[in-house]
């Protein structure tokens, strides 16, 4: 019964092993989507919490902006698992492949009105905390970028993103009316 199970063991690992070396590796092209925020490097929880609440509210603008991002799907890239990667040894079809995925989360993200995605994370959830906490008004930039590659990834297509952001206003109690 040994000899039996042993020889369809090795049945079968002959099997994969034929099967995995014959297979040939498919040509494919690697592309990443993102956001690069610009004039904002990148600092430790300490050195955020030392700078001033202008600053600080620019950061945490972007910590929720690019969750934001992630949680929609604009982001693609391999450090979240998700690269787009073409198959095919045409690189010009790929390339061209990789562009109209871009350019239809660009419009995408266009549609998105951003300040109001800010603004209805500073209102109060369920649990009385908001997702975004800022004190001071400013504004932000990010390049939506497409990139080719993973070492060294050179920009093949990039579409500028502005955003204001303000606290919210707290409506004013209403007056009586006088007698």
């Amino acid at each position: 019964m040994k000899k039996k199970i042993l020889s369809v063991l090795a049945v079968l690992a002959a099997g994969f092993i034929a099967l995995t070396s014959c297979q040939e590796e498919k040509p494919y092209s690697f592309y990443q989507i993102g956001p690069n925020f610009i004039g904002i490097e990148i600092l430790s929880p300490e050195q955020i919490e030392a700078l001033p609440d202008s600053e600080k509210d620019k950061y945490a603008v972007m910590n929720y902006l690019t969750g934001w991002l992630i949680n929609q799907d604009f982001v693609r890239t391999g450090m979240l698992g998700k690269p787009i990667i073409i198959e095919g040894a045409d690189e010009a079809e790929n390339d061209r492949q990789a562009s109209v995925i871009y350019d239809n989360k660009v419009s995408d993200l266009q549609k998105e009105n951003l300040e109001k995605v800010l603004e209805t994370a500073q209102t109060a959830t369920g649990n009385n905390e908001s997702e975004l906490v800022i004190s001071t008004s400013g504004q932000i930039t990010f390049s939506y970028d497409l990139t080719k590659g993973s070492n060294g990834p050179s920009t093949s297509r990039s579409t500028l993103f502005t955003v204001d952001y303000a606290p919210l206003s707290t409506p004013s109690e209403p007056q009586e009316p006088e007698l």
